[in-house]
């Protein structure tokens, strides 16, 4: 056994030192909340130790034995080494900080396939209890039951926005430790947030390159535009009494970094639009619903369609 560097937590740590470097720019998510600064960067030298060998195991199966594997199906270390990861909730200390994360696995999971990741982040102030419902309108676990992993995540305080470099390093601590340990489509992870939650999964869009799409509501920009290194496909919903300036700059950045125009039209589900003139590989949909700085009870079921464009 031993620790490995992968090349995702080589491109986080630059990311990081570009994030440091520069002041970024951090919007409240709500009326209530107060914009915070990054405050201490990430020991580069102390990455966080992966379990899993490196090590091919040559009993399990290759990606042929994947019924859904196509030419783009990037299989993780797991698929073939790892021991898997039992459902609920974990506990580790990073960086001498206890920190938690839920992990909801598919109905029939098996390393002989290789399965979508997706974050759910919550909102500032909340909690992993926010996504990790069953029923209502914010359950995305029981969308995924059969056909992706989700793992939830929580802030070190209830609040994203307390240390951007601290955060970040959550998030490849916990992906790393299910690619080594479970069968990832490490060409299919997605993140989803409403709030401060969406707007670090615009964090995790920006500063990871390995983030296909997002799904944010009532977001606003945290990071350093210029820092960003990823290209996701990008779902954003806002309400139309929230619509400040800060949240029409978040919708519209992710528009321009996927070259759409600035015309749209209609999408499902209503009242979705669709940009006009985007990346083929990168749409970007938003959908204003009424109402202020809530997640709207359309929301779950249009993110995952919109995820699911690409399993």
């Amino acid at each position: 056994m031993h620790s490995r560097a992968s090349p995702m937590r080589a491109a986080s740590l630059l990311s990081l030192a570009l994030l440091i470097g520069c002041s970024p720019e951090i919007t409240s998510d709500a009326p209530r909340d107060a914009a915070v600064d990054a405050r201490t960067a990430v020991d580069a030298s102390n990455p966080a130790s992966d379990a899993a060998s490196d090590e091919p195991d040559a009993s399990a199966p290759d990606a042929s034995s994947d019924p859904d594997a196509g030419p783009d199906v990037a299989r993780s270390v797991g698929c073939t080494s790892g021991g898997g990861l039992a459902e609920g909730e974990h506990t580790f200390t990073l960086d001498g900080l206890d920190r938690l994360y839920r992990l909801r696995l598919p109905e029939g999971y098996t390393r002989d396939r290789a399965w979508p990741l997706i974050l759910a982040l919550h909102p500032n102030g909340g909690n992993a209890g926010y996504w990790d419902g069953t029923s209502g309108d914010r359950a995305i676990r029981n969308l995924a039951r059969e056909e992706a992993i989700v793992l939830v995540a929580q802030a070190r305080e209830g609040d994203w926005r307390g240390d951007l470099p601290v955060e970040l390093a959550y998030f490849d601590h916990v992906i790393d430790e299910l690619e080594g340990a479970l069968c990832v489509d490490t060409s299919r992870i997605f993140s989803m947030g409403f709030s401060g939650g969406g707007s670090f999964s615009g964090v995790l869009g920006c500063m990871r390159d390995d983030i296909r799409a997002i799904a944010s509501g009532g977001a606003v920009i945290y990071f350093d535009r210029e820092a960003c290194v990823g290209e996701p496909a990008a779902w954003i919903t806002i309400g139309a009494e929230e619509l400040i300036d800060g949240r029409a700059q978040f919708r519209d950045f992710w528009r321009d970094r996927s070259g759409c125009e600035a015309s749209s039209m209609a999408t499902d589900p209503a009242p979705c639009t669709a940009y006009d003139g985007c990346e083929s590989a990168r749409p970007v949909h938003y959908c204003q619903h009424e109402g202020g700085h809530v997640w709207p009870a359309f929301g779950t079921q249009a993110a995952w369609d919109f995820f699911r464009q690409y399993f």
